[in-house]
Formats: C-alpha cells, structure tokens, sequence
C-alpha cells in the first residue's frame, strides 16, 4: 500500500475514533536516498527530535550525519558515529552509569536496527510518501488502550511489556516484533514536547491497516462496557457516603443501652462506620445479630432493643429518649428554695 491517499485515510480513520494530541509520525529506513523528498538542513540535538517535526506537518528525509548528536539514537539505528564522537558517546554512557540512570550491562540488550539505513524518511503518516516500516502514535494512556487492545484483535501484538528507556529504541522493537508500548523518557520528553500524561505506542506500517479495522470493534465494545460498568457502579457501590451518619449511631448507641448489656454495647461499637441504607451495611447488621444471637441474646427477648413486648423497635428507641430526657431534668441541679 504505497499510495498516499491510502495512508490519509487510515490516519482519519484512526483519528476519527480515537483523541490523537498530535498526528501520527510515519518512519521510513531506505538503503538509499529518496527522489521527490526534501532533505533536512540544520541540526536537531537528537534523533527523535524529528518526530517533533513531523508531526507537525514536515515531510523530510535524513543522513547518518543528521543523527550523530545523539549517541544513544545512533546506537538503536545502527548508526556508526564518527571517531570524534565515539569519545562523545562514551562520556555519554559514563554519565549515565555515574547517575545510576542504567547499568553497563543493559547496553547490549537494546534493540537496534539490523543494518544501518542510508537515509531515513520522516512525515506525518497521512502524508507520507513512502509506505512506512513503522507508524507512531504519541497519546494518553486511555487511547493506548484502545489502540493496544486493536492490536491484540489483529493479532499484530508483540506481547512484550510496556520499553522504558530509550524511548527511539520502540522503533527496532516493533520492527521486529510487532506493537509496540513505551513510556518514553526524560530525554525525549524534553526533546519531543511530550506531556506527562502521554505515552507512545509503535506500530509496522504493514500491520496498521488491520489495526484500523479491529479499532472499530474494540471501541464499540469499550463504549458499551463503560455504559454497563457505569450502572454497576451506581448500583452496586452503596457504601459511597462514608463514614454513617450520626443518626445511625444514636440508633444503635440507644438500643445498647436500653438493653443494659456490655456484650451488645461491644457491637454496636463495631457497627458505628457502618453506612446506612446499603448493601454492605445489611450483610453487617445481619452478622451482628447473629452473632448476638450466638452469645445467647434473641431479638424476640423482651428488652432487647429496649421494647416491650409488641412494641416496635423504632418506638422503643423514641420512648427510652423521652425517659431519658425525663431522668435528666429529674437529677438536674434545681437552686435551694
């Protein structure tokens, strides 16, 4: 799929469905220079730098020479740097050791390139000139989800857990695996403008067309999940006012003491955070009186709640606030006559 008007629509299509903060950068490694495509003049401190770029609309090719300030993106292209900047690329790695950022030992378990390419094409994807080996998406982690989970369906997943740094080594890795998820990393933040909340997710210019096609059934599914999760939650998660208030407690609280009993006062100390009208609340009261049942105590017992036999519980506690309010003003504190 060569044509231009085709990787336009993948790239409406995508963006269609999915929130994209940026467009899609489409990458491409020739073993020679490209006709028709104009040659970037200037410098960029690193090779990402040129996502940058393209996703803002440049359609360019580069040379190894564009990519020797950084030694860490020469080293994943397979890029050989000059002598002079070979010394640049170890003290390079020296800081990065001394700053504990990565170990000497993880150098050699970088993906990179297996050839060094001639020139390198960088565009966004829809204006791409050249069928990309390796499409970029830049994006917050709910749309990675969506693109990640099309992956799957398209069975175009590399199944490796989300890279770390380098960031530029996620284009060798889908290469040669499949999707790709990286976290990005402080170098290619600061170079590339991406937010914190923003990941990248790498895919094979030849995988992207089924990805775009299981996108649509995997975001029809999620619209249809979230709406059935949604009802769920307010179904479901009824103890959302925590802590009780206080009318449950005085409930309880004056049921214990018109029975007189510690073992009762015990647990409605247990049942105090307990929120009232919910679910787990039932389950909690229905342990409780069991387990009062257990310590020998019915709720049929006169008294339990403090009623007399045929009165109901609620009235119970209304009538032991009134004769509590009666003792009070009896033992209050009247002046000598």
């Amino acid at each position: 799929m060569n044509d231009v008007s085709n990787w336009q629509v993948l790239e409406q299509r995508i963006a269609a469905v999915v929130k994209l903060p940026r467009r899609p950068v489409a990458v491409c490694f020739l073993e020679s220079v490209p006709k028709n495509v104009e040659k970037f003049s200037g410098t960029e401190p690193s090779g990402c730098s040129y996502w940058r770029l393209a996703a803002e609309g440049r359609v360019f090719y580069t040379v190894p020479e564009n990519h020797f300030n950084c030694a860490v993106g020469a080293y994943t292209h397979n890029i050989a740097l000059s002598p002079e900047r070979e010394k640049e690329t170890q003290q390079t790695l020296k800081m990065m050791f001394e700053l504990n950022y990565v170990k000497p030992e993880e150098v050699a378990m970088i993906p990179r390139l297996a050839k060094p390419p001639v020139a390198i094409v960088y565009g966004p994807l829809g204006d791409s000139p050249i069928a990309p080996d390796v499409v970029l998406f830049s994006c917050k982690p709910a749309a990675a989800m969506l693109l990640n989970e099309a992956a799957n369906r398209a069975g175009v997943t590399s199944g490796a857990p989300a890279l770390g740094r380098p960031t530029c080594m996620a284009l060798p890795a889908s290469l040669q695996h499949g999707a790709i998820l990286s976290l990005g990393c402080i170098g290619n933040r600061v170079y590339t403008g991406l937010a914190e909340d923003e990941m990248y997710i790498v895919f094979r210019g030849r995988d992207l067309a089924s990805v775009a096609v299981a996108l649509d059934a995997i975001v029809s599914a999620n619209a249809a999940l979230s709406e059935y999760a949604a009802g769920r939650r307010q179904q479901l998660a009824g103890v959302s006012n925590w802590p009780a208030s206080s009318c449950c407690w005085d409930r309880c609280k004056t049921r214990a003491l018109a029975a007189g009993m510690w073992k009762t006062r015990i647990l409605t100390l247990f049942s105090r955070p307990i929120a009232p009208k919910s679910r787990f609340s039932s389950v909690f009261r229905g342990f409780l009186l069991a387990f009062s049942k257990r310590l020998g105590y019915s709720a049929h017992r006169l008294g339990f709640f403090g009623a007399s036999k045929g009165e109901s519980p609620r009235l119970a506690s209304n009538t032991l606030r009134s004769r509590k309010n009666q003792e009070d003003k009896n033992t209050r504190w009247q002046p000598s006559q």
